[in-house]
């Protein structure tokens, strides 16, 4: 009889344990569609529940932070009006306002160090 092989270990640590996996693969909006309409990135954005539904599926993701620290880390400094799109459950302007709180709350910390 033969024996079977040993399964390969693809994780080696419980620290690289979180990069076997890309959080994205665990996103609730991953491979969401419905009638063609994609809620992350509304057309009309006048409207005041444009990003309703996105901010449902949002609420309910497992990786909302990780979504959100990836967008404010791409965006960085741009400004509200130039920013897109729902991540991590904030709208566009919300992101804007928190870059904006972190740096006050950064320069803040600095003047009592």
């Amino acid at each position: 009889m033969l024996a079977r092989p040993r399964a390969r270990r693809l994780v080696e640590s419980p620290e690289r344990a979180s990069q076997a996996i890309d959080w994205r693969e665990l996103a609730e909006c991953r491979g969401w569609t419905e009638k063609g309409v994609d809620p992350w990135f509304p057309q009309n954005l006048s409207d005041p529940t444009a990003y309703d539904v996105a901010a449902r599926i949002c609420a309910c993701c497992p990786v909302a932070q990780q979504c959100l620290d990836a967008a404010m880390a791409v965006e960085g400094a741009i400004h509200g009006r130039q920013r897109s799109g729902m991540f991590g459950g904030l709208t566009p302007e919300q992101r804007y306002a928190l870059y904006r709180r972190r740096g006050r709350e950064r320069s803040q910390d600095k003047d009592v160090a």
